[in-house]
């Protein structure tokens, strides 16, 4: 077949702080079909998020050519050229990938190509918005309706969207993404991980902004100086800073590194090290940082209703918590409290998990 598929959520430049969760999708794509990759950039959007703007035209990432096209609003642009009518399926993902989809049909002068929307945390959260009430919201709602499939991108987004529009339950589909088998520790690995489990080595990684809540982490872990533990954050961000800050005034600095984002497979060596991994954030589409995790041999910590809640399950293989001091401190109590035996079986459960 012949594939367009829509997204902003995929990066050009390796400067660029996007997700890379859909270039592996692409490139399974590409392997049996011929993929045609629109990157719709919504100049107001970009600027109102800081992200980098790059001059039209054709860029490579990862093996991957895609076409960046710029407009200055959600509300004023044109078609780039597309003809959609040559295509045999439309793929888009993230609002402004939908819209501009639906802006595509307009053109369309014989039968339209299969669409087929994915459904992320910003489409619930532009859906259930009095903000983007005027327009966005009604628009994507008629989007999601006039899909022949909708993937969400994780299970709880399948329950959120199913609220919102009850009458598309017969085209909705999970799909999660996958982990290369390569970062899969093997059961003798994992388990002399947990031989020597005596001290707790978490770790965390994540874009260090506020939604990702790496100050409760700080805050909760306080509560458990007197253990033996320590915590290596990975990541870069506008939080930085003021989270040395914190870990200096909660006098955590003995027990706390903090480290420069880091190339994903010096990442995945860094979690083998470590027995578990944190992260509370919050209006996760899924985050693979947990599922990466969890194939290194790390248990993991997470936050309910969001992330990896429906793909790991909380007491079997992973632990939830609400994003809450209290909420994050009373996961980290449990985990003190594990022994050897309960480790290694909340990580053989791992397998549960369809992530490979």
């Amino acid at each position: 077949m012949k594939i367009l598929f829509v997204t902003d959520l995929i990066p050009i430049d390796e400067k660029e702080n996007c997700a890379k969760a859909l270039v592996p999708i692409v490139k399974e794509l590409s392997l049996v079909h011929q993929v045609d990759v629109v990157r719709p950039n919504f100049l107001l959007n970009s600027f109102i998020r800081g992200k980098i703007i790059k001059p039209e035209g054709y860029y490579n990432f990862d093996g991957i050519r895609i076409r960046n096209l710029n407009f200055y609003s959600p509300f004023l642009f044109g078609y780039g050229g597309i003809n959609i009518g040559d295509y045999d399926e439309i793929i888009a993902h993230m609002p402004s990938g939908i819209l501009f989809v639906q802006r595509l049909l307009k053109s369309v002068k014989k039968e339209r190509p299969k669409l087929t929307y994915a459904v992320h945390q910003s489409d619930i959260e532009v859906m259930n918005s009095f903000i983007y009430s005027i327009y966005f919201k009604k628009a994507l709602k008629n989007a999601y309706l006039n899909a022949d499939r909708i993937i969400c991108r994780a299970p709880h987004l399948k329950d959120k969207l199913l609220k919102i529009l009850p009458e598309c339950f017969s085209k909705i589909e999970v799909k999660v993404s996958k982990i290369p088998l390569k970062y899969f520790v093997s059961d003798e690995f994992m388990y002399s991980k947990i031989n020597a489990y005596e001290k707790i080595k978490f770790i965390t990684a994540a874009n260090l902004i506020k939604r990702k809540n790496i100050d409760l982490i700080l805050k909760a872990l306080v509560k458990f100086r007197a253990y033996n533990f320590s915590l290596d954050v990975i990541g870069d961000g506008p939080k930085k800073k003021s989270l040395i800050k914190l870990c200096n005034q909660l006098r955590l600095e003995d027990k706390v590194r903090f480290y420069a984002k880091m190339p994903q497979d010096e990442l995945i060596d860094k979690m083998k090290e470590a027995n578990v991994f944190i992260l509370p954030s919050v209006n996760e589409t899924l985050g693979l940082v947990y599922l990466e995790a969890s194939a290194s041999g790390c248990l993991c910590i997470g936050t309910k209703g969001t992330g990896i809640d429906g793909v790991l399950h909380d007491n079997i293989n992973c632990f939830l918590c609400e994003p809450s001091v209290d909420g994050v401190s009373r996961v980290i109590a449990k985990v003190f409290k594990l022994t050897a035996k309960d480790f290694e079986n909340l990580l053989q459960n791992r397998v549960l998990a369809d992530i490979k």
